[in-house]
């Protein structure tokens, strides 16, 4: 979704749904750019190493956990707009992605090869943008993935978000770290396969404008 900003980044406070409590976030206004509707001003969530200016189109995503839109970041730069102070972080593709859809599965599952089955129908667009990952290692025991995102059950799809937290040392030097961190999760084929357009619509560029 572009915008475009009417506000630099500032730190306000916003409704946590999952907490049910306000909290304090960096955020910006911008302006929606929709194509069927009058354009209206939204609060936008960011982090401190995006880059904002007022005027300047921006792109952004739906994170369904905190029910608002936040910054897409595509090019990862520090410079005065998001006062990380003059250093250039190079974009990876790694960097340039926020979520991931991965599809869980397990040998001898009929659901999960009717999912297959549905899904190679799929462009090839959209294919991609889905990761088969197994549910359980070679000895038995669920993966480390599947432990980390609390799945259980096959075919599960779960979209996680990837950020980046960083902490300030007393020097005064930044470590950061990636997070991933479950946003949807759909458990069944038939589940999967009644949201699946909507999902790939909304957390990837998969689907045509």
């Amino acid at each position: 979704m572009e915008a475009i900003p009417v506000s630099e980044p500032h730190v306000m406070t916003v409704f946590n749904p999952s907490t049910f409590e306000e909290t304090e976030h960096l955020a910006y206004e911008a302006e929606m750019q929709y194509k069927r509707k009058e354009n209206t001003i939204w609060t936008i969530l960011c982090s401190r190493l995006d880059t904002v200016e007022i005027g300047v189109p921006v792109m952004l995503v739906w994170h369904c956990g905190m029910n608002s839109y936040i910054h897409n970041r595509h090019v990862i730069v520090s410079n005065p707009s998001n006062c990380a102070g003059g250093f250039y972080y190079p974009t990876l593709r790694s960097m340039m992605k926020s979520y991931e859809l991965y599809v869980f599965t397990q040998p001898g599952c009929p659901p999960c090869d009717r999912l297959k089955a549905h899904i190679s129908c799929l462009t090839p667009a959209q294919q991609s943008a889905l990761h088969f990952v197994p549910l359980r290692a070679p000895n038995g025991n669920y993966t480390a993935l599947a432990e980390e995102l609390g799945v259980e059950l096959t075919p599960t799809l779960v979209v996680t978000y990837e950020g980046l937290h960083c902490d300030v040392d007393a020097d005064g030097d930044e470590d950061c770290d990636y997070t991933e961190e479950p946003v949807e999760t759909f458990i069944g084929a038939n589940s999967i396969i009644e949201h699946l357009d909507a999902t790939i619509d909304a957390y990837t560029y998969a689907n045509p404008e």
